[in-house]
């Protein structure tokens, strides 16, 4: 805790000696005080009490507010946690209180924020950790959001013009005979919003909020081969054009094929199909997002089209583990995930897509195994801060107004007489009368 905007009226009042005599004992008292457990919901009476007697106090609204939470009234927390972040908006706890407050209400958005401003200005490297990771469950929790709010808005986005030049990429469909290929449908459709994403003038959508509101819509594993479907899907995500893809075939004999529809006029939809055996999948990848970038009107610049036809990897075991990962992440099954995507970083070191799925599938599972309550008990550890911050500000009170010395008053001896003021600390340095 920075002591400094207490540091100078003290040192005026009491002196250098006296002042550092006060503040070791004060740091010696609060040192040996126990970090304060998170505010419980039978501290809420007596907390009460407390800010009715003075309504402007910071730890009080703090820990009324955490103990609000506790009792699993967030929406009576989140008043006293605002007004403690309005008077004192550097206050680590009020931050991370009025976060987690805020993501009991279903605000990811506005937790997010507040989380970020804890990282900067908090001190618990546990408390740190845990929301950091927390970021990808936020964006999830948003993405979920979003596709409700959109499907039940669906009447008024009918008429939306979407947005010029974008595309969203529904997951491919595995209709083989052999389940050890199905994880392709996700990591093929992962490699092509990557292939299309080196686009500048392209907008494509983020895989996860297309597998989101497909969820929502509950289409996710019905084959999407309706075009019809397709634009009504893009029309609530806002895309001017949709790909849908299916695989099929054998390893004999795969074929890829995709659909680039256009939202405003789903009849027109343009169809492309790949077929060679299984060990050129990765050439039929290329050539399968060459055309439907052909299919979109977009004529590659030689460096757009270096960078589209780049591997991520050759390992054809990579890509099936990395698919099984991103199947794992869309079930919610974060652990699997994160050990999918391992295995996928193992059998290529060089497959960076896979290291990154795997680090964000770590942290959701990190994230969906810790409730906010348990952050709020990690909280706590910042109380103890406000706590000392209260009673630098009790000391402060305590101490007289700065000696204030009349040169002239001194000269003529008169230092002490009318019209000079003396502090505590002068009446008691003083030597006594007539020695």
């Amino acid at each position: 805790m920075n002591h400094l905007p207490y540091r100078k009226p003290l040192v005026q009042a009491l002196g250098g000696a006296v002042f550092c005599a006060a503040l070791t004992a004060l740091a010696a008292c609060a040192g040996s005080l126990p970090v304060p457990a998170a505010p419980a919901p039978a501290d809420i009476p007596q907390l009460r009490a407390e800010l009715a007697r003075d309504s402007s106090r910071v730890p009080v609204l703090v820990r009324l507010g955490a103990a609000e939470r506790a009792a699993g009234h967030p929406q009576d927390a989140l008043p006293l946690l605002e007004r403690a972040h309005a008077l004192q908006p550097s206050d680590p706890a009020a931050v991370a209180y009025l976060g987690l407050t805020h993501e009991d209400l279903s605000q990811p958005a506005r937790a997010r924020d507040l989380y970020r401003e804890y990282l900067r200005i908090g001190h618990s490297s546990a408390l740190k950790k845990r929301l950091q990771q927390r970021f990808p469950l936020l964006r999830h929790q948003e993405l979920v959001l979003a596709a409700k709010r959109d499907i039940a808005n669906e009447a008024a986005l009918t008429g939306r013009p979407p947005e010029p030049r974008s595309v969203a990429v529904f997951p491919f469909v595995y209709l083989g005979s052999d389940p050890a290929l199905e994880p392709l449908g996700r990591a093929l459709t992962e490699l092509l919003v990557t292939d299309l994403g080196q686009v500048d003038r392209l907008h494509v959508l983020e895989r996860a909020r297309v597998q989101v509101l497909l969820d929502e819509m509950s289409l996710a594993k019905q084959g999407l081969v309706d075009s019809t479907t397709a634009a009504r899907s893009g029309r609530l995500l806002g895309a001017a054009n949709v790909v849908q893809g299916q695989i099929g075939g054998s390893e004999d004999q795969l074929q890829l094929r995709a659909a680039v529809v256009p939202v405003t006029q789903p009849a027109s939809a343009a169809t492309l199909s790949e077929n060679d055996p299984l060990r050129s999948l990765f050439d039929m990848q290329k050539r399968l997002s060459l055309g439907v970038l052909q299919r979109l009107g977009i004529e590659l610049t030689p460096a757009e089209r270096d960078r589209v036809l780049h591997r991520p990897t050759a390992s054809l075991e990579a890509l099936l583990a990395y698919g099984r990962c991103l199947e794992a992440g869309d079930a919610g099954d974060y652990a699997a995930a994160s050990t999918q995507c391992a295995d996928a970083a193992r059998l290529d070191p060089g497959f960076s897509a896979a290291r990154a799925a795997g680090a964000r599938m770590t942290e959701l599972s990190a994230s969906t195994g810790t409730s906010t309550n348990e952050l709020g008990q990690l909280a706590g550890a910042e109380l103890n801060g406000a706590q000392s911050l209260e009673a630098l500000d009790a000391l402060q009170r305590l101490v007289p107004e700065p000696i204030r010395r009349s040169p002239a008053l001194e000269v003529e001896g008169r230092e002490g007489g009318s019209g000079a003021q003396t502090g505590v600390i002068e009446i008691i340095i003083q030597p006594p009368v007539g020695d």
